[in-house]
């Protein structure tokens, strides 16, 4: 049998990583986002848009407002088919 503070030693590293490893695992993201900009018929941002992402099979609408550049992102998106409407 080997030194029993080499022993201790191994094991403490050993814990160490699995922490380490863990939070790398945990870190990796399952959710999308959508962005995007919202335009009129000639081309133009349309500030303030209300922008709806919706997801049928979850059951979920998110809604955002777009920026002064007609620009909106929505993030934490749970995977699946989402459908996005302006007004």
């Amino acid at each position: 049998m080997g030194n029993p503070r080499t022993l201790t030693s191994l094991v403490w590293v050993g814990l160490l990583l699995s922490v380490l490893v863990g939070g790398l695992l945990h870190a990796q993201s399952t959710t999308s986002v959508v962005s995007g900009q919202v335009l009129d018929g000639d081309g133009q941002p349309v500030p303030g848009a209300v922008v709806q992402v919706a997801s049928r099979t979850l059951g979920i609408v998110r809604t955002e407002i777009a920026d002064a550049k007609g620009r909106y992102r929505v993030d934490l998106l749970q995977p699946g088919e989402w459908v996005v409407a302006a007004r």
